[in-house]
């Protein structure tokens, strides 16, 4: 299907209706001698029909029919705009086996319904293009004049008489080459005429792989004929299996080709996206995020204006995507600096592309990309850099390049400007043409009206996708951990240090939590300090003991076992003593460890975490190897260690608050505080899955009594046994809260009211059945009375199950006064479904 090849694509569709006029008489006289042709095949078909059997006139007709309907089976030849159809060789087979007429009908029927299939599965800008007449006409008789042309040239090489394998190479040969040049000459032709560049450059673009895949599928109809002169029409059928392992074996290759050259692709965009956001971590308020994208746009569609060569166009792609890869080397004080860039500032600034080209020189592009990058400043007047190159002596691809990036800056934001509305950018670059090739600037003049159209669909494209929230308090990680002097190291390291020290300081600084604040502090701190080993040992409280408190990198298990006193061993110094301990060795800290782990570590960096006098742990960094710290290691860790030291002792103190904010003092069960923000959780979760949720209200019967008797210190003690009691019923899911007074509050997750009701008749008796004490020397009993409420039934908030709940509860209470509780214990027990299903592991009854 090479011959409809080139109107497939999106990139290359062309309506010849409305082409230019050379376009138009092309077509149409390929229409007309394609219609002579099937006229006369139709005439000289019917003679050869009726000299043939019966059973070989449907062989025939079963064969055109089973290659116009695989006319979907297309296979894309690498690096071209070429289709080819696995059918082609049952059409050549046709033309072999039963002459120039049967070929000529037989392909021009299966160029058309190639077309029709084209029009079904391609698709431009989302649509599925309409049916062409003109372009159906154009195909269909293409496909016959092909036909005509390599089967002319087949039957005058072939010899008279028995044909064998010998006798098959030169004329098959000789018919590839015919299918190939009018073929490939007809669509270059079309192209050509459409002022899409010269016939001989489209016509070199097929070389070397167009060819190969014109002799394959001569080869597979020479194949056919051979076995049609020993098996006869079946030699279709034969066939037919090899063909179709060809097209899978083909598919299968093309698909990984295209799934790595993707993955190859995205790394470099990747990669070129990282520069880019390294940019936008110094100024991220002026930066355009939009610049790769936009700029790719504006190369790609411009070089298809020019009509480049397909070797020159995918090169732009990459090229369009890392061109400014070497800004990585310019300090960001130049990149984002508000005024006029000093001499020297400018001659740092120009090494970019040079630099770029260098970094790019380490991948084996089979694409003009590095001379692209390393000359998209050049100028055409020679005033440019990095080599003042001028006139053709720059790549052509840069020349594209160079337009379209300076068109986007121009119109893009900048740290030291506005963006510029279209007009004033042209003013702009119409003042500095002398900088431009003049045939680019001027089809880039032609074109820019879809030149932005496809931009304005690009920004669409992006503000349709999801925006990540930014926190203007926090700084995003933009760099690796420097392990040895490589080329990204070397360019990256000014700049790691300030930002890496900037998120340390930031984030711990905004954070109250103490696991937050150590989790920050491993991850960020390992990006500027190496270690094998990092341990954050913190004092317990109310011990005299050093923990572990986060382990980052290897042996974890190991040394979460460790625990070192206060003042002993090389932490527990560093702790007390508030001093540091670099290069030594960690055997005094490491020596209760596995002989075969300890044995690995030779190095030690200890940093104490104190605040105000009061040692709050160390900070220690172990080395398996012989690497060293240095002072700007040791100079780090000073401030580290010590912005740590305080954020550590806030979180600490804030948790500290915090917990007591939400503890009941007398049973150490939370409070009501606790209550209102565990339930509105647990309710939007139940609202979320559609799941049951049941609050159980708890009240002693006659608690005042006890107070009243007993006085309220053993009340207190009293509330504390019974809060144990209900406690240890619940479910590790369940919640029990002090509500208020003599009165408990218990939440049920995943739990309708069945299951509820069955469960407060265990938690009834638990109570009514222990006998506490109270330290009066007397053994005392009260029972509980309970009210359920289930969501959604009896509510759809706190406040509504709360009053449902304290209904049930007096209506319950009222039942059970004047009830002897303890002779009604054992008969009043039920099973709890809770019990029976394994869910609750409760005790039994005393």
């Amino acid at each position: 299907m090479a011959g409809a090849a080139c109107f497939r694509y999106p990139e290359s569709q062309l309506d010849l209706r409305q082409g230019p006029i050379g376009v138009r008489a092309f077509a149409y006289t390929i229409i007309l001698a394609g219609a002579v042709a099937l006229v006369w095949a139709i005439v000289a078909v019917g003679d050869l029909l009726s000299s043939l059997p019966t059973a070989e006139v449907l062989t025939l007709t079963a064969v055109v029919v089973v290659a116009c309907s695989s006319a979907r089976w297309v296979v894309k030849v690498p690096r071209t705009d070429n289709y080819m159809a696995v059918a082609d060789s049952l059409m050549l087979g046709v033309t072999m086996i039963y002459g120039l007429a049967a070929g000529v009908l037989a392909n021009g029927l299966f160029y058309l319904v190639s077309y029709w299939f084209a029009t079904r599965k391609e698709t431009v800008d989302g649509r599925v293009p309409a049916w062409n007449d003109l372009q159906a006409a154009f195909n269909m008789g293409a496909g016959a004049v092909y036909a005509v042309c390599f089967g002319a040239v087949f039957f005058a090489f072939v010899p008279e008489g028995e044909v064998g394998a010998n006798q098959l190479i030169l004329p098959t040969f000789m018919m590839a080459v015919t299918y190939f040049l009018v073929n490939s000459l007809s669509t270059g032709a079309v192209q050509t005429l459409a002022g899409r560049g010269s016939l001989v450059r489209l016509w070199l673009r097929n070389l070397p792989l167009v060819p190969l895949y014109f002799f394959a599928s001569a080869g597979g109809a020479g194949l056919i004929y051979l076995l049609y002169t020993v098996a006869g029409p079946s030699s279709f059928l034969l066939a037919l299996p090899i063909l179709v392992v060809a097209y899978y074996a083909h598919l299968f290759f093309h698909e990984k080709f295209e799934q790595l050259s993707r993955v190859h692709e995205q790394t470099l965009e990747a990669f070129a996206f990282c520069v880019d956001a390294m940019e936008l971590h110094t100024d991220f308020k002026h930066h355009t995020h939009t610049h790769i994208q936009r700029t790719r746009v504006l190369t790609l569609g411009l070089a298809r204006a020019i009509g480049v060569d397909e070797r020159t166009y995918i090169g732009l792609g990459y090229a369009s995507v890392l061109h400014d890869v070497g800004k990585i080397s310019i300090p960001s004080y130049i990149l984002h600096k508000p005024t006029r860039l000093t001499e020297r500032e400018f001659q740092k600034m120009s090494t970019h592309p040079a630099v770029g080209a260098q970094i790019l020189a380490s991948i084996e592009f089979p694409f003009p990309v590095v001379d692209i990058v390393r000359h998209h400043h050049e100028n055409w007047d020679g005033s440019g850099y990095p080599d003042g190159l001028e006139g053709d002596a720059i790549p052509l691809g840069s020349r594209i390049l160079a337009v379209a990036d300076c068109f986007e800056a121009l119109t893009a934001r900048r740290v030291y400007r506005e963006s510029l509305d279209r007009t004033t950018a042209l003013e702009i670059m119409e003042q500095e043409r002398a900088r431009f090739d003049p045939f680019v600037y001027e089809t880039f003049l032609a074109s820019i009206d879809v030149l932005e159209q496809e931009l304005r669909s690009l920004e669409l494209r992006s503000l349709a996708d999801p925006k990540e929230h930014r926190d203007g308090r926090r700084a995003p990680d933009i760099v690796g951990a420097p392990k040895s002097s490589t080329l990204s190291s070397s360019i990256s390291e000014p700049q790691q240090e300030i930002f890496t020290l900037f998120e340390i300081l930031q984030n711990i600084g905004t954070s109250l939590s103490r696991t937050d604040t150590l989790t920050i502090l491993a991850s960020k701190l390992e990006k500027i300090v190496p270690f094998t080993t990092l341990v954050i040992y913190l004092t317990e409280e109310g011990t005299e003991e050093l923990k572990p408190a986060h382990i980052a990198g290897e042996n974890k298990e190991a040394f979460a076992t460790l625990s070192i006193d206060l003042g002993t061993r090389l932490s527990g110094w560093v702790a007390v003593n508030d001093r540091f301990l670099y290069n030594v060795h960690p055997g005094p800290d490491t020596m209760a460890l596995p002989v075969d782990i300890k044995s690995q570590y030779r190095n030690a960096l200890i940093a104490p975490l104190v605040h105000e006098d009061r040692p709050l742990g160390a900070l220690a960094l172990y080395v398996a190897g012989d690497e060293r710290y240095t002072d700007n290691h040791i100079r780090l860790m000073e401030i580290v260690s010590n912005r740590a030291s305080i954020a550590l002792f806030n979180a600490t103190r804030f948790e500290e608050t915090q917990e007591d904010a939400f503890t009941d003092r007398l049973t150490g069960l939370p409070n009501s505080r606790f209550l209102y923000i565990f339930f509105e959780q647990t309710l939007s979760e139940a609202k979320r899955y559609g799941e049951p949720l049941t609050l159980i209200e708890v009240d002693l019967d006659d608690f005042k009594g006890v107070n009243d008797r007993y006085g309220h210190h053993a009340g207190d003690r009293f509330l504390k046994e019974v809060g144990r009691i209900l406690k240890d019923h619940m479910r590790d899911s369940d919640v029990l809260v002090r509500y208020a007074g003599d009165e408990f509050i218990a939440i049920l997750p995943k739990t309708d009211y069945e299951q509820a009701r069955q469960f407060s008749y265990r938690l009834q008796d638990a109570v009514d059945t222990t006998n506490l004490d109270v330290g009066i020397g007397t053994m005392l009993t009260v029972g509980v009375s309970l009210g359920l409420a289930s969501y959604p039934s009896a509510g759809q908030d706190l406040e509504s199950l709360l009053m449902a709940a304290d209904k049930n509860m007096y209506e319950d209470k009222a039942r059970r006064k004047g009830r002897k509780r303890d002779s009604q214990a054992t008969d009043s027990y039920q099973p709890s479904l809770f019990e029976s299903e394994g869910i609750q592991n409760q005790r039994g009854p005393t």
